[in-house]
């Protein structure tokens, strides 16, 4: 009795048109991904900027002059950013001066507060 062989598995030209669709997708995706992380990024830098003035504010109301820079923040908090400048409350007037800026080490953007709380993008 005679039998026949049959081929099984994929050809070259099906494993090749496979790597070429897996390498389109990639190109578009890696960029995307990347893009999404500094997004990702600068947004924790908004969050520690607004949670600084927050605790900063909450902290420092009824008290003496409170000055706040990189060394010297508000108790329990803990922010993943790089903080340059100082935040000085008045106690006697309630005024605020603010040069500090927040900027997370992979983000693209810093990011300042003004003596109301806002937040403004300094540079990117």
């Amino acid at each position: 009795m005679i039998r026949s062989k049959q081929n099984s598995g994929f050809t070259l030209i099906e494993l090749m048109i496979v790597v070429a669709i897996i390498g389109i997708l990639s190109l578009v995706a890696i960029p995307n991904y990347i893009s999404y992380k500094k997004k990702g990024y600068d947004a924790v830098a908004m969050a520690d900027a607004k949670n600084f003035y927050l605790m900063a504010i909450s902290s420092a109301e009824g008290e003496k002059d409170i000055t706040y820079n990189a060394s010297n923040l508000p108790a329990d908090l803990t922010v993943s950013t790089t903080i340059q400048g100082s935040f000085i409350y008045k106690a006697e007037s309630g005024d605020v001066e603010s040069t500090i800026t927040f900027k997370h080490p992979k983000g693209k953007n810093t990011y300042s507060l003004d003596k109301e709380g806002k937040i403004k993008i300094v540079s990117n």
